[in-house]
């Protein structure tokens, strides 16, 4: 899973360490040329650095948002689709039940339960198991 915090890491460490560093190098390759003196390749080597961060975090904060906005929308679409299963199971056209893998029956509607002939308050009291209420030859498939 990506995180927000890891994208930002990946992408501003590497730049935090080489820019700096390839920028130190050129520096003392220059010096050591004569091109010029100190003084002027501080002052390059300052604005450089500015300039690359700058683009990187707002590279960066345009990546998030874009991501941020993807987030968003894939809730909204499963908030919708939740609500749609959801009418569906209320509609008691057919019997459904949500169970887990250990034989629990966590949610079941009116139909489910008419079906196997249990009431709202044996699911409520955790009377019920779909392990316990499949025949034994179901069980084993799968």
């Amino acid at each position: 899973m990506i995180t927000y915090g890891g994208l930002l890491a990946r992408r501003l460490l590497v730049a935090a360490i080489a820019v700096p560093f390839v920028l130190g190098w050129v520096i003392v390759e220059g010096q050591r040329a004569e091109q010029y003196d100190p003084a002027f390749a501080i002052s390059i080597f300052a604005i450089i650095l500015i300039v690359i961060f700058t683009i990187l975090i707002w590279q960066s904060a345009a990546v998030i948002e874009c991501l941020s906005n993807q987030r968003d929308c894939a809730q909204k679409a499963l908030r919708t689709y939740e609500a749609k299963l959801g009418s569906f199971v209320d509609a008691n056209v057919i019997g459904i039940l949500f169970g887990d893998v250990s034989g629990g029956i966590e949610q079941a509607n009116d139909e489910f339960l008419r079906i196997i002939g249990y009431t709202r308050e044996d699911l409520l009291a955790g009377k019920l198991s779909w392990s316990n209420i499949t025949p034994p030859e179901y069980l084993l498939l799968g």
